[in-house]
């Protein structure tokens, strides 16, 4: 819940243009974006934001101009970085699924961004190969020209210097590129539960009753219905007051029989369920003071100590995605400047999530007296209720 309210982000110089009511960056819904982002990013341990610009050449007409932005999964994604920064990519290749213009037929194309030469940096789009290889060059089809290589590679800096339009979102810092597989167990879970409560609504529809039977016996006084058809059925009218008589069918041998199935407890599967998220949750690292509730989970107590644990996880997830949501400010800055004309600060950009937003003069001891009064006034209030 980093972005569910907008960051307070401040820069050197002025800034509105970008980040303002009317600024690119809040037009284009950005930090609406990030909300699918940290959910993804969290699941699926990396995720990336790509940043686009209209009009693509300086001094083009474009119909609406502005940054727009889409998040990018990495199982699209090749990259490579350098030994120096091993968790910064610098060669991007992304698969994208484009119309062929010649034949009307939906092909794979790479798009790929190479920066790892500063001095002959590359921006063009290719044709896959069915082998997942790069194929010939289809930049003059999407791009209306060739692929841009050295002094035409468009995506630059104030000084000239190439950059990707791209930023790699990391769940945790560890160094590397891609972390796939810590905390896999919480994807694992996620689709584990949803099998789990999709059996829960098949046992609710089908098997929340007691299924009776007989065994040997007739139901006296049917009806024959729509016994001229092939499909034809027995019924009789049942009410309240009515005793329903059964005869011995003449060819059973044994004792006739009547009872039910028994069937299952939609209430102890729901909650055997909970039980299996709760243990998901609190394996992926999510803290248990969040799904932690009293007897009456709209009490003040259960609200606050699901409020803390939200914070403290906030708190821990804070500082990684402000790494990246500072260096796609310094991005989007450096394509206004090109594309758009505008005239931003390209660094030195600063954000404070709705996390990292501390109290000041506040210390652990001073917060700890805080929470105290809290619970002590909710403690208070629900007795002065109760009295009521």
């Amino acid at each position: 819940m980093l972005y569910h309210s907008e960051p307070n982000i401040t820069g050197e110089g002025d800034i509105s243009e970008l980040v303002g009511r009317d600024g690119y960056v809040t037009k284009a819904g950005y930090f609406q974006l990030m909300q699918k982002v940290q959910q993804m990013t969290l699941g699926i341990r990396e995720m990336f934001v790509r940043v686009d610009v209209a009009p693509h050449h300086p001094g083009d007409i474009a119909r609406v101009p502005g940054l727009s932005f889409r998040c990018v999964s990495p199982d699209f994604v090749i990259c490579a970085a350098s030994e120096d920064a091993p968790d910064i990519p610098l060669y991007y290749q992304e698969l994208r699924l484009r119309m062929n213009p010649e034949n009307g037929e939906a092909i794979w194309v790479w798009d790929i961004l190479d920066i790892r030469d500063p001095n002959a940096p590359l921006f063009g789009m290719f044709e896959a190969t069915p082998a997942g290889g790069v194929g010939k060059d289809m930049s003059e089809i999407y791009m209306g020209h060739e692929a841009m290589r050295g002094d035409a590679y468009p995506y630059r800096s104030k000084e000239g210097v190439p950059f990707l339009p791209v930023v790699l979102y990391h769940a945790e810092k560890t160094g590397q590129l891609f972390n796939a597989f810590d905390a896999a167990q919480l994807a694992y879970g996620s689709l584990t539960a949803a099998v789990l409560f999709s059996f829960y609504v098949h046992c609710v529809r089908d098997n929340s009753w007691p299924q009776k039977y007989v065994a040997g016996l007739h139901l006296a006084g049917l009806s024959q219905l729509e016994g001229d058809l092939t499909g034809r059925r027995s019924a009789i009218s049942t009410d309240p007051s009515s005793i329903l008589m059964f005869q011995t069918d003449p060819d059973m041998q044994g004792q006739p029989l009547i009872g039910s199935f028994t069937y299952s407890d939609p209430e102890k599967l729901l909650e055997s369920i909970s039980k299996y998220e709760y243990r998901v949750a609190t394996a992926a690292g999510i803290s248990s003071e969040v799904l932690r509730q009293s007897g009456d989970p709209r009490s003040g107590y259960a609200l606050s100590i699901s409020r803390d644990g939200q914070r403290e996880a906030q708190r821990r997830y804070a500082p990684v995605f402000r790494r990246a949501d500072e260096e796609m400010l310094s991005k989007c800055a450096m394509l206004c400047n090109r594309f758009l004309g505008a005239s931003l600060p390209e660094t030195g950009y600063r954000v404070v999530l709705y996390s990292s937003r501390t109290v000041p003069g506040r210390d652990a001891s001073t917060k700890r007296r805080h929470h105290t009064e809290i619970k002590r006034r909710i403690n208070l209030s629900s007795r002065c209720n109760a009295r009521s």
